[in-house]
């Protein structure tokens, strides 16, 4: 298995790698009327990782506590998680299921937490001004939705997002739960929230492009499709 050597955002807290899970049957098929146009780029931001990548969406599932299909619902603001000097902030994505790929009983819907950038805070809390000529990377919930839009088709691959309790664990608090009242939030392992693009190929939320573009990763046209395909293969 190749590493990936990237740096994890937040540490522990940032990056929530799933365990366990087994892939299930009835993968759905069925093509979009109309993809929508995904900005890889901004859903990704500059966070970065450190984990064994796998070589297919296959292997991500296998190894994951969580995984469905599904289009995307909503977003909302989310949490505002301190640790230390550092503010990271939250939003969160409802995703309406399609197929239940791992993980037990069958939710309409889950919701899952997505890194949207962060600020340097003082001992108050306050935000303190970043180095002349930089900026802070913080997306909206609404910034976020217009880089992947409402309807857009999804595979998420996820673990549970850390509770209030497991954040104190490593020295970080809550400050601000956000807008969602969701009762269990999920976090997606790097490679484990894949969109389909206007052109029907496969767009990464998180990880690197290229770290879903090797190995058993499709190639080609219309490579959502054919992720899916290749799960409905695996049952």
């Amino acid at each position: 298995m190749r590493n990936s050597k990237y740096l994890a955002v937040g540490g522990a807290l940032a990056l929530t790698i799933a365990m366990g899970g087994c892939a299930a049957p009835g993968v759905q098929n069925e093509r979009a009327t109309a993809a929508s146009d995904v900005d890889g780029e901004t859903l990704r931001g500059d966070a970065e990782y450190d984990y064994d990548i796998q070589r297919s969406m296959l292997g991500v599932v296998k190894t994951s506590e969580t995984a469905v299909t599904g289009r995307i619902a909503s977003w909302a603001e989310g949490r505002r998680i301190q640790c230390g000097d550092k503010l990271r902030k939250r939003v969160v994505v409802e995703i309406a299921t399609d197929t239940i790929l791992a993980g037990t009983g069958a939710p309409a819907s889950v919701f899952v937490e997505i890194w949207a950038g962060g600020v340097t805070v003082d001992a108050e809390g306050n935000e303190v001004p970043p180095e002349k000529g930089n900026s802070y990377l913080d997306r909206s919930a609404e910034e976020m939705e217009a880089a992947a839009p409402v309807g857009t088709r999804v595979i998420v691959a996820a673990g549970n997002a850390p509770s209030t309790s497991e954040a104190e664990k490593y020295s970080c608090k809550v400050v601000d739960q956000g807008a969602t009242s969701a009762e269990r939030l999920l976090a997606p392992v790097p490679q484990g929230f894949i969109l389909e693009g206007a052109d029907g190929n496969h767009v990464s939320g998180v990880a690197h492009q290229y770290d879903v573009e090797w190995g058993d990763w499709p190639r080609g046209e219309s490579t959502f499709q054919q992720i899916l395909d290749q799960l409905a293969a695996s049952d």
